[in-house]
């Protein structure tokens, strides 16, 4: 049985709405994290039909070829890419026959070899203070 809109029109013939609020995140220098939202599932932001989302994503600088990943989910985790390189990202929904336009694309660069030690370092590792003590367990003073 197929859902009718007041104008008689079935839902599934209504096109699909792209993906917005895309965001990336750099996780090293050969990984991105992207995220986004579905307008079409509402709220509760959980993907529960058949849909899928098609991730485009291209070095800009310097130039490669177009390359594209298929995530079940409202996010994705790109690995394989070029160390300090500069992409672009955008994303479309595909559901059934139909397919969405494209997002708004999103740029990020990769990190360069010495940057993801730092960037590990300032978010996972917290400064603790201590006094010094030898094996003992006796404090040196």
């Amino acid at each position: 049985m197929s859902m009718m809109l007041t104008a008689g029109v079935p839902v599934e013939s209504l096109p699909l709405i792209p993906p917005t609020s895309l965001q990336s995140k750099v996780l090293s220098t050969t990984t991105v994290w992207l995220q986004w939202t579905d307008p079409s599932i509402g709220s509760r932001q959980s993907v529960d039909d058949s849909r899928y989302y098609n991730v485009h994503y291209q070095a800009i600088q310097p130039r490669g070829k177009a390359l594209s990943s298929v995530a079940r989910d409202l996010h994705v985790i790109l690995y394989n890419l070029s160390p300090a390189t500069r992409y672009e990202f955008k994303v479309r929904t595909v559901k059934g026959t139909q397919t969405s336009h494209y997002s708004s694309t999103v740029t990020n660069r990769t990190f360069e070899s010495g940057d993801a030690h730092a960037f590990y370092i300032r978010r996972f590792v917290k400064p603790v203070k201590c006094s010094p003590v030898r094996p003992s367990g006796v404090n040196i003073f």
